[in-house]
């Protein structure tokens, strides 16, 4: 746990006790029905301690920045919990929504918050494009994070439509992403999110380096978005649309 915790002190937060041990119990509940259930490619607790929880810690780290007492915060397309469930072990003070569409991932982050007696936290099982339409959760949320694993032009529809005016969309992407921020700027405009930062993130703990997606919401999404079921990956947003 030395390395995760020296990864934690970097961006300034106090290592609790109480916080590393809900880390460490989290990691092992993911290594272990990672085994019966496919819930992320890193198997082994390196793997979860390097790829899941530490590249994650650098949204929290412009989080950090933030007031997130008050601050309501969405993770779109979770699946092991990341990096939703673990902002909320470092904050618990966080109104966090844990959001994935598959169940099987929803019912094995329900064990882990019980486990870990974690309060002010919802799980919901639903698809991003049903949700994103629902009036309780469209446009409701300060912040809305994600580990994009979807080009940025389909993360965008995904995304934006849960956010608040003046809210935060944060994409946790790879390092080589020039062609899909220029393919994306047409899908982030019309959703509502004009205002766009990128943020290099480079780790001390290993050689892997990523990018920080940041779109500031401006506007409000158009009624007709997010489209229906399956359509943002199978026909994203493009200017011939």
């Amino acid at each position: 746990m030395e390395k995760l915790e020296v990864a934690i002190k970097r961006i300034g937060i106090d290592t609790k006790p109480e916080i590393i041990e809900k880390l460490r119990t989290f990691g092992d509940f993911i290594e272990k029905y990672n085994k019966v259930q496919n819930l992320t490619s890193n198997k082994s607790w390196d793997e979860i301690r390097d790829n899941l929880f530490i590249r994650s810690l650098s949204i929290y780290k412009i989080l950090g920045r933030l007031n997130l007492t008050n601050l309501k915060i969405i993770d779109v397309g979770t699946g092991s919990g990341i990096p939703g469930l673990l902002i909320k072990i470092l904050n618990p003070e966080t109104n966090m929504c844990l959001l994935d569409s598959n169940k099987k991932k929803v019912e094995f982050l329900k064990i882990v918050v019980s486990e870990l007696k974690i309060n002010g936290i919802e799980l919901v099982h639903s698809r991003s494009e049903k949700l994103g339409k629902n009036s309780v959760y469209r446009e409701e949320f300060d912040i809305v994070v994600s580990r994009g694993v979807a080009k940025l032009n389909q993360l965008a529809e995904l995304t934006i439509p849960f956010c608040k005016l003046q809210g935060l969309v944060i994409c946790l992407k790879g390092n080589n992403i020039d062609q899909e921020l220029k393919i994306s700027q047409y899908a982030s405009n019309i959703l509502g999110a004009e205002k766009l930062d990128v943020i290099p993130v480079d780790y001390d703990e290993n050689e892997l380096s990523d990018s920080l997606v940041v779109w500031e919401k401006t506007k409000l999404t158009p009624p007709k978005f997010p489209r229906r079921d399956g359509i943002p990956k199978k026909t994203p947003l493009t200017k011939n649309i």
